[in-house]
C-alpha cells in the first residue's frame, strides 16, 4: 500500500516531465541506421582505418553494403562489396576497412547500404566519408565573425564576382547602392545532385551598406524577387565603402524568415560583395553581380529561399505569410540531427542537409501544422514502409512532406516535386542519403497508418 502510494505520484511526475518536453519532429529516413567513422587518427603514409555500421530495423532482408571509392583511393582492406543473408532486426553488422589517401588531400569514399527484403522491396542508404591524411592543402572557405555595426555579430564569407561601376549621383550628400545578389544552387532528381548548379536570385534578403574599416551600417534594404537591390545612402564622407546581403528578412514587410548558425549563438549568415575603396558621396555605385558560393554561404541561402517559398505558398493558401517567425539553425559541421523544435519555432539542420530542399520544406511543414493545425503527433524517429504507425504520427509526417512537396508544384520548383530526397551534401553528382517518390510510392505504402500514403493522398 505504502509502495503504490508512492508511485502514483512518482509515475504522476514522470508522465508530466515527458510531455513537457518539447517535441521533435523529425524527417523520414529508411529502416536502416547506417554510420560511418574513422578508427584512428590518419598520417600521411599510413592507410586510413575506417568503420561500416548498419543496423536493419527488419529482420530476414539481404543486407548488402558497397563502396566506391575515388580513382586515387587504394583499398588496402575489405572488400568493395559485401552481403549479409537474412540479416536480424536491430543487430548492428560491422565492416572495417582500409584505404591510401593522396597527402593532404581530402577525398571522399561513397559507401551505400542495401536491405531487400524477402518480398523484394529494397531500402537504401548512402553516405559519403572523408578521409584525410595530414593537413588539408587547399582548406576550404571559413566565415569571418564581423560586426553587424550595431551589437551583433555576422558569419561572412566573401562572395564571388562583382564589379563596381561607379557613375555621378543625382544628389548632393546623398547617393544610391545597386546591385544583385545571389547563391549557388545544386539540382536534385532521384540519384542525388544532378550536377546542374545554377546561380538563383537571393530573394527577399536583407541588404547592408556599410564602411569597410570601421563596420558602421550606412544603409539598409532587401533584393526583390530577382535578387536586386536598389539603397539610397545619405552620407558626406569619403570612406572605403561595401555591401552584403544578410539570411534575414528585417526589411521585407511580412516576412519573417531567419536563417543562423545554431541556437546558442544565434548569428546569422552574409556574403560580402566588392569593397569601393576612397568613394565619394557623389557617385553611385552599381556593385554588380555577387554570388553566393557553395561552401561559402550557398546552402545558408539555399534554406532562406526554401523557407521563403514556404511561406510564398502559405500566403497561396491563407492571403498572407505567416505571421509567426520560423528560425532554421544550420552550420556546417553540425551532426545535432534535423528536426523542428515547437518550442522555438525552429527547424534545426544537419550539415549536410544545406541543398536538400524537400528536407527543409519538410521541417517547415511541421511548422505550418503546429500553429495552423492540430498536430497532436508524438513525434520521434520513424521510417518509410512502416505501414503500422501511430496515427497521429503518419498524418504529421505525410503532411509535412505534402506542405514541401506542394510548396515546390504550386510555385514551380524542380522538375520533380513528387520526390522526397535526402543527401549527404558533399560536392560533386549523386551523393544521395536516399529517395522515394510518393506519387507512385517505391516503398511500402499501405492505409493510414503510413506516413507515405498520406502523403499521396494529400
Amino acid at each position: 500500500m505504502h509502495l503504490r502510494r508512492w508511485l502514483a505520484p512518482a509515475l504522476t511526475l514522470a508522465l508530466v516531465a515527458v510531455f513537457a518536453l518539447p517535441a521533435r519532429a523529425t524527417p523520414p529516413s529508411p529502416p536502416l541506421d547506417f554510420t560511418l567513422r574513422p578508427l584512428e587518427d590518419t598520417r600521411v603514409g599510413r592507410p586510413t582505418r575506417f568503420e561500416v555500421v548498419a543496423t536493419p530495423r527488419l529482420s530476414g532482408g539481404r543486407l548488402t553494403i558497397e563502396l566506391t571509392p575515388p580513382p586515387d583511393v587504394v583499398l588496402d582492406g575489405g572488400a568493395r562489396r559485401r552481403v549479409v543473408d537474412r540479416a536480424p532486426a536491430f543487430v548492428a553488422t560491422r565492416f572495417e576497412y582500409a584505404a591510401h589517401v593522396p597527402p593532404g588531400l581530402t577525398r571522399r569514399v561513397y559507401v551505400r547500404a542495401t536491405l531487400e527484403m524477402p518480398d523484394g522491396t529494397r531500402y537504401t542508404r548512402g553516405e559519403n566519408l572523408a578521409l584525410l591524411a595530414g593537413a588539408e592543402r587547399t582548406p576550404a572557405p571559413r566565415a569571418q565573425l564581423t560586426s553587424d555595426g550595431t551589437s551583433g555579430r555576422l558569419l561572412a564569407f566573401d562572395g564571388e564576382g562583382g564589379a563596381p561601376v561607379l557613375a555621378p549621383a543625382s544628389a548632393q550628400g546623398s547617393w544610391i547602392a545597386t546591385g544583385q545578389f545571389l547563391y549557388k544552387d545544386r539540382e536534385q532528381d532521384a540519384t542525388g545532385f544532378t550536377g546542374v548548379e545554377p546561380d538563383r536570385p537571393a530573394r527577399r534578403v536583407d541588404v547592408q551598406v556599410f564602411d569597410a574599416t570601421t563596420l558602421t551600417v550606412l544603409a539598409t534594404g532587401a533584393t526583390d524577387a530577382s535578387g536586386n537591390y536598389s539603397i539610397p545612402v545619405t552620407d558626406a564622407l569619403t570612406r572605403n565603402v561595401r555591401v552584403r546581403m544578410v539570411a534575414l528578412s528585417s526589411a521585407t514587410p511580412g516576412l519573417l524568415v531567419d536563417v543562423r548558425n545554431n541556437a546558442s549563438a544565434r548569428i546569422a549568415y552574409a556574403v560580402n560583395g566588392p569593397q569601393v575603396n576612397g568613394h565619394v558621396p557623389t557617385a553611385d555605385v552599381n556593385f554588380g553581380a555577387v554570388t553566393a558560393a557553395a561552401g561559402a554561404g550557398g546552402e545558408a541561402f539555399n534554406v532562406f529561399d526554401v523557407l521563403l517559398n514556404g511561406c510564398d505558398f502559405f500566403f497561396l493558401l491563407e492571403g498572407a505569410r505567416p505571421n509567426l517567425r520560423v528560425t532554421a539553425y544550420w552550420e556546417p559541421l553540425s551532426v545535432d540531427g534535423t528536426y523542428f523544435l515547437s518550442s522555438d519555432n525552429s527547424v534545426r539542420l544537419r550539415g549536410t542537409e544545406g541543398y536538400d530542399d524537400t528536407v527543409i520544406g519538410h521541417e517547415q511543414g511541421h511548422f505550418v501544422a503546429n500553429h495552423w493545425s492540430k498536430d497532436q503527433s508524438p513525434g520521434g524517429t520513424h521510417y518509410i514502409g512502416d505501414n503500422h504507425q501511430d496515427l497521429r504520427l503518419s498524418w504529421s509526417e505525410g503532411f509535412a512532406t505534402w506542405y514541401a512537396a506542394s510548396a515546390r508544384r504550386a510555385l514551380g520548383v524542380g522538375p520533380r516535386p513528387d520526390l522526397y530526397i535526402d543527401t549527404d551534401g558533399s560536392p560533386g553528382v549523386g551523393n544521395l542519403s536516399f529517395s522515394y517518390s510518393f506519387e507512385t510510392p517505391n516503398v511500402a505504402a499501405n492505409g493510414g497508418a503510413c506516413e507515405v500514403a498520406v502523403t499521396a493522398c494529400l
